[in-house]
């Protein structure tokens, strides 16, 4: 019982993290202020109301719509509030630890904003990554402290945790810069970016397992959208969400490309 009311009320919170998610999303693209003004419909640019500010039952209650114009709210709304607070949720239950569940929570929350912007605007904004890749460089060397190893040459210290971290950035960053650069209509400038944090974010066998994740995500969906017709061969897809798909899966699964690789390996050469 007091388990599941402990759940209940990490996914309450997540819910709120949601909204937070939905205000980033929609004020960085218009270089607004995450904190001032206060929330308006961006139809009318009336204030609304703190009675209509509460994530998901506000929504529910007002059926999708402004209490003021009528105007219809984005269904992105609530479902941006739910998903965050099922993900918030599961990081919990997988790292309770408070230092784990909080690295977690700040992680999958700026996958999130990122995914949103790029997916709506086509944006991956250079000071959004700056001031993710300051976080997660703060946070390099102490990964082991926080719960989460990363070993480099065999050694498991703070030193070592900043080089992992410095070096998946690079071979992360370096990777799609060379596919950019190989296909410069496939992707643009800001994906080598975020896959520079996510290198940052996750270490080098969780950032290959990200890649990974993403590349095949983004495959199946180009693929569909070529065979239906809706994309053509040089049209661009948003690639930020599949990184922010790939981030997320590596963070709260035990996948480990890197690992399964190698086993495959030893098991089809004998060594």
């Amino acid at each position: 019982m007091l388990e599941a009311a402990i759940s209940l009320l990490v996914f309450l919170v997540g819910v709120s993290i949601g909204s937070f998610v939905n205000t980033a999303a929609d004020r960085l693209p218009r270089r607004q202020s995450l904190i001032y003004p206060r929330s308006y419909c961006l139809s009318c640019n009336r204030d609304i109301p703190r009675r209509h500010l509460l994530p998901v039952i506000s929504y529910l209650y007002l059926r999708g719509r402004c209490g003021s114009c009528g105007a219809k709210i984005p269904t992105r709304i609530i479902v941006i509030e739910i998903l965050t607070g099922l993900l918030v949720a599961y990081a919990h239950h997988i790292g309770p630890e408070i230092s784990v569940f909080l690295a977690l929570t700040v992680s999958i929350t700026i996958l999130l904003v990122f995914a949103i912007i790029d997916l709506e605007n086509r944006l991956i904004l250079n000071r959004a990554i700056l001031v993710g890749t300051g976080v997660f460089l703060l946070m390099a060397p102490f990964w082991t402290v926080i719960g989460n190893e990363r070993t480099f040459l065999g050694e498991n210290t703070f030193f070592a945790s900043l080089s992992n971290s410095l070096l998946a950035a690079a071979l992360a960053f370096l990777f799609f810069f060379l596919i950019r650069l190989s296909f410069p209509r496939g992707i643009g400038g800001g994906d080598e970016k975020m896959a520079l944090l996510l290198g940052l974010m996750l270490g080098l066998s969780d950032a290959l397992t990200a890649l990974f994740c993403a590349i095949f995500a983004g495959g199946i969906v180009a693929s569909v959208l070529l065979l239906s017709g809706r994309r053509g061969r040089k049209d661009a897809i948003p690639y930020g969400p599949f990184l922010a798909l790939g981030g997320i899966v590596s963070l709260l699964t035990d996948l480990d490309v890197l690992a399964s690789s190698t086993t495959l390996v030893s098991g089809l050469t004998g060594f």
